[in-house]
């Protein structure tokens, strides 16, 4: 995953995805809130990687739950005040 940190609103999860297996992989970038993007993304992945689909969608779910929870801490760190001396 890359570009999280560029992502300092909630309302976009916008994000360089790669994923790999052996010499096989499949990137593309997508905003994880756009339902279409994020039920495409397994489907060509598979594909290209002669996966299961099912276990992309489970794997990309988790992958959005914890990216979540990374984006809240950096918007959070981002409103703190900073101390000037």
């Amino acid at each position: 995953m890359r570009g999280l940190s560029k992502n300092l609103a909630y309302e976009v999860l916008k994000v360089n995805v790669l994923v790999a297996a052996a010499e096989n992989f499949h990137v593309d970038s997508f905003d994880l809130y756009a339902a279409r993007a994020r039920a495409a993304y397994p489907a060509q992945a598979a594909a290209e990687l002669g996966v299961s689909v099912d276990l992309l969608k489970s794997d990309l779910g988790r992958v959005l739950l914890k990216l979540e929870a990374l984006q809240d801490d950096a918007i959070q760190t981002a409103l703190k005040p900073t101390c000037r001396a």
